[in-house]
């Protein structure tokens, strides 16, 4: 944390290490070179300073937009081996300091929510006492087209006033979710209220929903033929929904460390490669744990580009839950989203600002 520690040690122990930190070594030059009194030889170093490598990384469309939390693995040029994994500050920018002279490269590993990755390999080179200067651009993933452009509520709450961001959520929640979110010529181009489920019979809540997403080919079932309505959905199960919208996605293999024997890697790469799934801090993705609802509308507002930056972008008045009264919470700004409807604008850097509220829509018409 930029504290210089004294050499008067020997050794020094890190003790409650939560995150990675950068130590960094200065050596200085022995007066001599060792010799009977048994003093160590100092590794030899470059005299003067090692060059800086200076990435920025910027919105494609509108490059006074900086994007924080990108994540990028610089890698040396000549041995193809990683120096190291850094992120993108609040300005949208990594600097490395002491880097030898030679050939490097960048590749951004994660995207900053709503933009695509671009996993392309960046290379520069550096020369000696000078720095490197790149800045990258993102573009924002597109809309997929089944998806209407209204932003009406897709989540309606309880009576009670809570919408429980932080319990599971079912398949057939998430069939109804999507199915709500269809534009109108979509939903009536395959709106049926027939499947093949064992387990999904006429009358059902839901089976309107899960009827049209099965004939669409959004939603599948088990090998036993059925579809398991009130099953708690998986983060992998959810990000293979998605990730069905999106016939021609980019299937490169997604940087989380627990997704390579899975049977959905190509389905969540494809999530993970257009912004709409970060993962965690740890570099997994935990794709068989249940997702909550929270963490579903978080996933469904990137899909969709319905994202605000900050509660200045909301307005007085709206619907609001008990549960979701903190503006500090990480979901808090994805369940007022996914809550209200809404008229909005796209602000120059690609967030959107509320401009009016809007009645919600009666889905029973639909679903019945």
């Amino acid at each position: 944390n930029g504290v210089a520690a004294s050499l008067s040690a020997n050794a020094y122990t890190f003790s409650n290490v939560s995150e990675d930190q950068n130590i960094s070594v200065v050596y200085n030059r022995a007066s001599s070179p060792g010799g009977s009194g048994g003093m160590p030889v100092v590794p030899s170093v470059p005299e003067g300073p090692g060059g800086s490598a200076t990435l920025i990384k910027v919105d494609a469309e509108n490059q006074n937009t900086r994007l924080a939390n990108v994540a990028f693995d610089l890698y040396n040029g000549e041995s193809r081996t990683k120096i190291g994994s850094y992120l993108t500050d609040a300005e949208g920018m990594i600097v490395v300091n002491d880097l030898a002279p030679g050939s490097y490269y960048w590749v951004e590993t994660r995207a900053k929510e709503g933009y695509v990755l671009d996993g392309n390999e960046k290379p520069f080179v550096l020369k000696e006492g000078q720095g490197s200067r790149m800045t990258v651009t993102n573009s924002r993933s597109a809309v997929p087209d089944s998806f209407s452009n209204e932003h009406y509520a897709y989540i309606i709450g309880g009576d009670d006033g809570m919408v429980r961001p932080e319990d599971t959520i079912t398949r057939a929640e998430v069939a109804t979710i999507f199915f709500r979110l269809l534009d109108d010529a979509t939903r009536d181009r395959y709106y049926t209220e027939v499947n093949s489920f064992g387990d999904v019979e006429d009358g059902m809540w839901f089976n309107t929903a899960v009827s049209t997403m099965a004939a669409m080919g959004i939603i599948n079932g088990y090998p036993n033929g059925n579809f398991g309505p009130m099953d708690h959905i998986t983060r992998a199960e959810f990000a293979a929904i998605a990730a069905r919208f999106e016939s021609r996605g980019d299937v490169r293999t997604a940087s989380f460390d627990d997704i390579y024997n899975h049977w959905a890697k190509k389905e969540i790469s494809v999530a993970a490669n257009n912004g709409w799934v970060l993962g965690y801090t740890d570099g997994t993705f935990r794709p068989n744990q249940s997702i909550t609802r929270g963490e579903a509308m978080t996933m469904v507002n990137r899909v969709l580009q319905r994202i605000p930056e900050t509660p200045g972008d909301l307005l007085p008045g709206m619907k609001t839950w008990v549960d979701n009264a903190n503006p500090n919470k990480w979901y808090y700004l994805a369940v007022q989203e996914a809550s209200n409807s809404h008229d909005y604008v796209r602000r120059d850097d690609g967030y959107e600002r509320w401009t009016e509220l809007r009645a919600t829509r009666d889905w029973t018409e639909l679903e019945r």
